[in-house]
């Protein structure tokens, strides 16, 4: 270290010392004799050393005017209920001072050293607590023990130091050269009651035979027990001896004559059954916290990482890449690291009312719940929070998913219920509907009966007229011949009309001539006077004659006349019969083949109806199974309706769950 101080580039005593190098040195080697010191030890033997040392070298830093990188309590606090005297801090310094020299810091600098640590011993030093441990204990009989008159023997030298020895509150036996107990002082007087039972049971000794009796009694083996008390260099010893349940934790030490010979043994002990036990037991949650899979740090109150389980180790490994310092370092670091402003961290894990803390924090690209909560001691005083953490980033990204899926869930069971309800409805009136329809459809069976029966009349009828076109056919043809005959007669009835005609107008021309002749015959009768009056007569009457045959005969050439107009209107209306009736005979051969192919169209009809009575039968039963159907799916819609309810009440509860989750998140962190 002296080589350093070539080095300094200030004047700052941490300068001139050697920097942090120098001071780490001191350090280590400083823990590593007071954790060797049984009088010191049991104050860290619950403490991370690593941490402690970190702490320790920011703290030096700080007091020989190096950074001010110290961040932790202040001396009084961080060692109020330790129980520190005065003897145990001039242990500390002493071994300080012993550590500096040995590193070949000179005295100048080591009586600065010194010097500066020196004021602490009124934060440190708590003036009012009793010296309790076994280590004070044996300090104070040392020192007792060291003071005596060694030229006489140790049960003369104990006569003058018996009030001093009985006022320690440490359990103290002595014991002479003979290895007999010579003095039990109070303290483990009383001690000894509280064991009297088990040390009864495994040796055999009531506690009031101990004074004045051998050690050995004690002793398994008391050939090595001797060796190592006849040995000064063996001295002090220390010794865990254990027996029914109990174990005292021992420390001897040789009353020495002036001429460095031994007179006489101190016996300094404790019961530490209870503190084992608790050791025992703190290893063992220790243990159970090592194998946890839970991430865990603790931290002093000076938030040092002073220890960090195995699973947070391997975290931190994997983390190591977003981290500021390697993971191997992590323990003895201070959590600032992980901060670009730590007061408010500092703020919150100071109060430990403020504890549990929950948070979600980001580390690099993963996101990590943090759960802090505060350690107490067995004095119930808060000693610094332990943090467990674990990686969530996975479950974030599942939270999210798991909020869109309710989400989801919850729109599609509204929907479901929509749809379950116009289903219901659809269901309703399909059913209505199928009951109507199958009403209709027997309806429609006994129409298509009816029309079945009616196809088969029409079929039946058909065939009549088919037989009557056949013989009005037939009698058409019939009426035609006599038609054509009848107008072949009535032809010749005309001609011979004609020819009538002709003889009626010769006779016409006759009476014309006789009715001339009598008109001439009267005139020659009248001439011939009375002689002619007789032919006159005659001649009138002929005339007359004449006149009623000549308007007969015109008569009759009138109703020729009329009779040959009637008998060409005859003609003619018979010619338009035939015409028509041959018409009629042809109209009727078109009904005779369209009743044989509408007979056929019928029949095929029939055929058809009958398929389709038989059709309607079979969708009146298939409409039955369709109403059947719609009731079952009516009380199927009611199913998913009620399905689709509880999936929306699943929904909103896993969506209060979601938020109730995060509202927890939320609340721990404002705690």
């Amino acid at each position: 270290m002296t080589d350093n101080l070539d080095h300094a580039n200030n004047n700052s005593l941490y300068s001139q010392v050697g920097g942090e190098t120098a001071v780490r040195a001191v350090v280590t080697e400083f823990y590593n004799r007071v954790l060797e010191d049984p009088a010191l030890a049991p104050y860290f033997r619950h403490k991370q050393r690593k941490g402690l040392e970190e702490s320790q070298v920011r703290f030096f830093t700080q007091a020989l005017g190096g950074p001010t990188i110290y961040q932790g309590p202040s001396m009084a606090d961080a060692h109020k209920n330790l129980h520190i005297t005065a003897r145990n801090f001039d242990r500390v310094a002493d071994h300080l001072n012993e550590t500096l020299a040995s590193l070949g810091v000179d005295s100048a600098h080591i009586d600065a050293i010194m010097n500066t640590v020196a004021p602490l011993k009124g934060d440190i030093v708590n003036e009012n607590s009793m010296d309790t441990t076994s280590s004070n204990s044996t300090n104070s009989s040392d020192t007792v023990l060291r003071d005596v008159d060694t030229s006489k023997s140790v049960t003369d030298s104990l006569e003058g130091i018996k009030g001093t020895m009985a006022s320690l509150q440490a359990n103290v036996f002595v014991a002479d050269t003979n290895l007999n107990i010579v003095y039990i002082n109070p303290r483990a007087a009383e001690t000894l009651s509280t064991i009297a039972q088990p040390i009864f049971k495994t040796f055999g000794v009531r506690i009031e035979d101990i004074l004045n009796g051998h050690i050995h009694r004690f002793h398994r083996d008391p050939k090595r027990v001797e060796s190592i008390l006849r040995d000064p260099k063996a001295m002090p010893h220390s010794a865990d001896f254990n027996f029914g349940g109990v174990t005292l934790r021992t420390r001897i030490n040789a009353v020495m004559s002036a001429e460095e010979k031994i007179i006489g043994y101190t016996v300094c002990w404790e019961d530490v059954t209870t503190e084992l036990r608790q050791e025992n037991e703190f290893r063992r949650v220790m243990n159970m916290v090592d194998q946890m899979p839970t991430n865990v740090f603790l931290c002093d109150r000076d938030l040092q990482i002073i220890y960090l389980n195995p699973a947070a180790t391997a975290t931190m490994e994997k983390l190591e890449s977003y981290l500021p310092i390697k993971a191997s370092e992590l323990l003895g670091a201070n959590i600032d690291i992980f901060h670009k402003h730590p007061e408010h961290q500092r703020r919150i894990l100071s109060d430990p009312t403020n504890l549990p803390y929950r948070a979600r924090i980001n580390i690099g690209e993963e996101k990590a719940d943090l759960l802090v909560n505060a350690i107490y001691d067995a004095e119930g005083n808060y000693v610094g929070p332990m943090l467990t953490w674990e990686i969530i980033t996975e479950k974030v990204l599942l939270e999210e998913r798991i909020r869109g899926t309710v989400e989801v869930l919850a729109t599609s069971s509204e929907e479901m219920i929509a749809t379950s309800d116009q289903m219901g409805s659809n269901a309703g009136v399909t059913s209505s509907q199928a009951i109507s329809a199958v009403r209709t459809a027997e309806d429609i069976n006994e129409n298509v009966q009816a029309v079945s029966s009616g196809i088969e009349e029409m079929g039946a009828s058909i065939k009549e007229i088919a037989k009557n076109a056949t013989d009005a056919a037939r009698v058409a043809d019939e009426a035609v011949s006599i038609a054509e005959g009848t107008n072949t007669t009535i032809s010749s009835l005309g001609t011979s009309s004609a020819e009538i005609g002709k003889v009626i107008k010769v006779i016409t021309g006759i009476a014309q001539q006789t009715n001339l002749l009598a008109l001439n015959a009267t005139i020659e009768a009248a001439r011939a006077g009375d002689a002619g009056r007789g032919f006159a007569v005659v001649a009138n009457e002929v005339k007359e004659l004449a006149k009623e045959t000549g308007r007969a005969t015109e008569d009759i050439g009138q109703k020729i006349e009329a009779i040959q107009v009637d008998v060409k209107g005859a003609i003619e209306g018979i010619a338009r019969i035939s015409e028509v009736i041959h018409h009629i005979s042809q109209v009727q051969g078109s009904i005779a083949s369209a009743v044989e192919e509408q007979t056929i169209t019928t029949n095929e009809m029939g055929r058809r109806v009958a398929d389709a009575a038989k059709g309607t039968n079979e969708v009146a039963g298939n409409i039955g199974g369709v109403a059947e159907a719609a009731k079952s799916t009516n009380a199927g819609v009611d199913s998913m309706r009620q399905a689709a309810t509880d999936l929306a009440k699943l929904a909103a509860d896993l969506q209060t769950l979601v938020v109730d989750a995060e509202r927890t998140g939320r609340a721990d962190n404002q705690k």
